[in-house]
């Protein structure tokens, strides 16, 4: 059917080539030849055309793009007919779908998805806010230009709300790996947040590679899957996920809708919360990681210092400057206390306190650790002052070396304060 098509006019448009196939149409490049303008029509696939809730679904799909005036969704111009076919002409995308980019270039960083993200949710809050539900969202039918603009193709299986009599009453449709477990029950269960899993699901993908179930060998299973087996998670695939991200991901994707995001701007408020939190972190990770010491009071010392010597907030005033450094004082303070896990992971160094005769409280470098026995305590690799104290016991004052990728074991003898001596055993045993 396509090859026959080329060459062919239709009201003014020569077809050009092929450009897709789907389901229920093909598209093809086409120009008018009094324009001399490309653009993209789309056909109702051969032995469709005289069923009539395709051509109901065809039409939909027309009205459907037509309303929207967003620079994310595809852009349709007409729906015309012209020798018994019925096609819609549409704006066309010089680019390559979201599929084809992963299979071609691999996963996104997550930094770069959520970019892509962000466009697609701009796109379908647009579609969502005028009433109609896309029902089909996945990563063929979302086309990115050379320039990384998003364009949201296909809605042929989309329910227009404002007008329930277009929606069709069958319960299959779209692409299985992407339809949420209400959308297998049937298009009427669907509303705002079917759309939320699919983009959930898309996000999942562009990290990963995969969906959250593989390996499945039928139609059943994957149904199955959606419906009731738990997702592995993002960060199983590809451990360099944020596990915040990894969280927003798996509650776009709730089995349950009332568990998921409930509208477009909630799950688009989450991401850029993320990336604002994120940002913070970064900042602050680079400041701990040029020093050796884990005096945080000198870690905020030193990075007031920077920024009170910033160009751009001495240009904009010692609001903005004093704003930015009460917001990295707290980030720090509770990065101390609590460090995130992929932090936590990149520490190499650790030490184990005890006091042999009895419980004593340990700090470094006028910093309390805790009270001994102290396991495992992590840290990063350099010298410190350690000091141990006990009630009516002599303290202990030393310094100590941590070397890089070791477990540091110290066990300290405390005096009583009526003995002579005045300094401890330490026996110290390195354990890789």
């Amino acid at each position: 059917m396509t090859s026959s098509f080329i060459g062919k006019v239709f009201d003014n448009y020569r077809i050009i080539e092929n450009i897709g196939i789907g389901g229920m149409g093909v598209v093809f490049k086409a120009i008018h030849i009094k324009l001399d303008k490309i653009f993209a029509l789309k056909m109702i696939a051969p032995g469709l055309t005289m069923q009539e809730n395709f051509i109901k679904r065809f039409q939909t799909e027309a009205r459907a793009l037509a309303k929207f005036e967003d620079p994310n969704i595809v852009r349709v111009y007409d729906l015309r007919s012209d020798n018994d076919q019925l096609f819609i002409v549409m704006e066309y995308v010089e680019g390559i779908n979201l599929s084809d980019k992963i299979k071609k270039d691999g996963v996104y960083r997550w930094e770069e998805a959520l970019q892509i993200l962000k466009q697609v949710l701009s796109a379908i809050g647009h579609a969502h806010k005028l009433g109609v539900i896309h029902r089909d969202i996945k990563p063929n039918n979302i086309m990115i230009t050379s320039n990384n603009l998003v364009k949201i193709t296909d809605f042929g299986l989309a329910k227009d709300q404002t007008n329930l009599n277009t929606t069709l009453s069958v319960s299959s449709g779209g692409t299985l790996y992407y339809m949420s477990p209400e959308h297998l029950r049937g298009f009427s269960f669907t509303d705002n947040r079917s759309d939320i899993y699919s983009i959930g699901i898309t996000l999942f993908e562009m990290l990963t590679g995969h969906v959250p179930f593989i390996n499945l060998e039928s139609d059943y299973d994957i149904r199955e899957s959606i419906v009731r087996k738990r997702y592995k998670k993002p960060r199983e695939f590809n451990p360099e996920i944020p596990f915040e991200l990894e969280e927003i991901i798996m509650k776009s994707i709730a089995k349950n809708p009332d568990e998921r995001y409930q509208d477009v701007d909630d799950l688009l408020e989450a991401i850029r919360d993320f990336e604002s939190e994120f940002s913070v972190q970064d900042v602050a990770k680079q400041v701990l990681h040029k020093k050796k010491s884990i005096n945080v009071r000198r870690i905020v010392e030193n990075t007031t210092e920077k920024i009170t010597e910033n160009q751009y907030l001495k240009k904009y005033g010692w609001i903005a400057g004093l704003a930015v450094i009460l917001l990295i004082i707290l980030f720090i303070s509770d990065f101390s206390k609590n460090p995130p896990e992929e932090y936590k992971k990149s520490v190499l160094s650790s030490i184990s306190v005890q006091a042999t005769n009895g419980p004593a409280t340990a700090m470094i470098n006028g910093d309390s650790i805790g009270v001994t026995p102290i396991p495992n305590y992590q840290i990063q690799p350099g010298s410190y002052r350690l000091k141990l104290f006990r009630e009516n016991f002599t303290p202990i004052d030393t310094l100590i070396t941590v070397s890089e990728e070791i477990n540091l074991n110290l066990s300290f003898i405390l005096q009583k304060n009526e003995q002579t001596a005045s300094s401890a055993a330490l026996e110290s045993v390195p354990e890789k």
